[in-house]
């Protein structure tokens, strides 16, 4: 089994490596490992489906219409 360090991970992710340690704070992407060194290791297979599912949740919500969109709505005064 190959295991990946926090940089290699976070590059497999595409993501910033303080965003895969704010992850295993909050339980979103727990590591395999925490060795002595308080380094957080995952395993290559770990990541992958990782991947896979967040792909597959990015493509349901393509699917439904529910992509990330952000609209500016004002009252009947023109105001916020």
């Amino acid at each position: 089994m190959l295991l990946l360090g926090s940089g290699e991970a976070a590059r497999r992710l595409r993501i910033h490596p303080l965003t895969l340690h704010r992850w295993h704070a909050t339980g979103k992407l727990i590591p395999l490992v925490v060795d002595s060194e308080r380094r957080r290791l995952y395993s290559e297979a770990q990541i992958a489906e990782f991947i896979t599912q967040r792909e597959a949740g990015a493509s349901r919500n393509n699917r439904k219409g529910n992509s990330v969109r952000h609209s500016h709505q004002t009252n009947e005064n023109g105001g916020n």
